[in-house]
């Protein structure tokens, strides 16, 4: 995959804190573990808030029957 522009760090900054990994990924055309995985660089670089439960898509587990 090519290199994140200057626009698309701003945007994945943007959207972090109202939008789910999966959603940035369709809007920035990127794959969702490359949403991730730099969102995880920037917060150990400081540079967005750390908000992770509410971004990792994680589906419930369910009790056992």
């Amino acid at each position: 995959m090519s290199r994140w522009t200057d626009e698309e760090l701003r945007e994945l900054v943007t959207l972090w804190p109202t939008n789910s990994a999966s959603q940035i990924a369709k809007r920035l055309h990127r794959l969702r573990s490359a949403i991730r995985s730099k969102a995880e660089r920037l917060r150990q670089e400081g540079l967005r808030p750390h908000n992770p439960h509410q971004h990792f898509d994680v589906n419930p587990r369910r009790p056992p029957e």
